[in-house]
Order: structure tokens, then C-alpha cells, then sequence
């Protein structure tokens, strides 16, 4: 009876030693991983009067709504500034057409 009982808390004290690494010193955190940022294309963007909204990756979004986990914090005439996890990063449209009232210049 006595074996069982001891092969059963020896299990158990080797699983719950097996969790902490006795090497790591007190109070390290180990970094994260950060995932690669989603390639976003910015498309066109179209500006009325005060309303501004941009094509990303053929969706259209207004400033305040978020794509692929970033926020859309600007919508400028040639580009699109996002905010997310990994701070700040800029859109550009890759060719500037100027569209005028339905006219191209």
C-alpha cells in the first residue's frame, strides 16, 4: 500500500516542479513575440466636405474604424494613418491622381 501512495506523490512533486525552470531568475518575463504586420494596400481614398473614407484592400472605412486590428487614426489626401499594438504606421496610395468634381487633371 505504502509504494503506490509514494510513486503517486513523487508524480506529483515532479509535475509541478517540471512547470518552473530553476535557472530563470526571480521575476524575468520572457518577451512576446510580435506577429509580422498584415500588408494592407490603400487603394483610393475620397474626401466630401468633412466626411473622409479610404479603400483598404477593397473595403471601404471611415477615420475611427479599425483593419486588421489597427485603428484608421487619419485620412489625409494621399495617405492613411493607422494605430495599433506596434505604434504607428502610414498607408500610401501609390499613384496621385487628382479627381475633381468627376473630371481627372
Amino acid at each position: 500500500m505504502r509504494m503506490p501512495l509514494f510513486v503517486v506523490a513523487l508524480c506529483v512533486s515532479v509535475l509541478c516542479n517540471a512547470a518552473v525552470d530553476p535557472t530563470r531568475p526571480e521575476g524575468y518575463e520572457p518577451k512576446t513575440v510580435s506577429r509580422p504586420q498584415a500588408k494592407l494596400e490603400l487603394q483610393s481614398i475620397m474626401i466630401r466636405g468633412q466626411e473622409r473614407s479610404a479603400v483598404i484592400d477593397g473595403k471601404l472605412y471611415r477615420e475611427g474604424e479599425r483593419v486588421s486590428g489597427v485603428k484608421i487614426v487619419k485620412i489625409e489626401n494621399w495617405r492613411v494613418v493607422l494605430m495599433g499594438s506596434t505604434g504607428r504606421r502610414v498607408l500610401e496610395i501609390a499613384s496621385q491622381p487628382v479627381i475633381d468634381k468627376g473630371y481627372s487633371k
